[in-house]
């Protein structure tokens, strides 16, 4: 956060809120000092606290300490982690915008590709997939990019490798139908 949006208090318990229990506290507190004399983490900054005002799981009024301290205090510690990781991810795609995305080890392209019934994808997912107006193109690389065989009980529950197969073809075409052609 920019210094002008710092609360002594509050930034220290959203700090160690952010850290967890995985990071040693003298480990965390050089990467924040640190972070400083990165050429252009004002501007990322800005837009990571855009991408959290714009965030429907946190359904922040303002973005400061306090209003993050009580959303990580509300949520719990998995979902507010992966709100910030979707909201820096968003930061960094608008800002970089990129041409090409590269997914490596890509095996749960079901998650990202195919919505359920009644879900609404995170804004990564629908970046991604071009809803933002963008264009870049996407790279999955995976040596087993869907179920080669489906038992019985997956069958029985809806789950099949045909299935899986033929929408990964379908998500793909889409993608080539919708591209330019050169």
């Amino acid at each position: 956060m920019q210094r002008s949006r710092r609360d002594g208090k509050n930034l220290s318990r959203v700090s160690n809120t952010c850290r967890g229990k995985q990071a040693r506290e003298t480990n965390w507190k050089a990467a924040v000092a640190n972070q400083d004399g990165i050429l252009g983490v004002r501007h990322l900054q800005e837009r990571f606290l855009e991408a959290l005002c714009d965030s429907a799981n946190l359904n922040l009024s303002c973005v400061d300490a306090a209003a993050i301290l009580s959303a990580a205090e509300r949520d719990k510690p998995s979902r507010f982690m992966g709100t910030l990781r979707t909201a820096l991810a968003m930061a960094v795609l608008r800002d970089i915008e990129p041409d090409l995305v590269i997914f490596d080890e890509f095996q749960k392209f079901r998650e990202m590709l195919i919505d359920p019934p009644g879900h609404t994808p995170d804004p990564v997912t629908l970046w991604l997939r071009g809803k933002e107006g963008t264009k870049q193109g996407i790279l999955l690389l995976s040596a087993t990019p869907y179920r080669l065989y489906s038992t019985r009980q997956e069958e029985v529950a809806g789950m099949s490798h045909h299935k899986d197969f033929f929408e990964l073809v379908s998500f793909l075409l889409d993608r080539i139908a919708a591209s330019p052609r050169r």
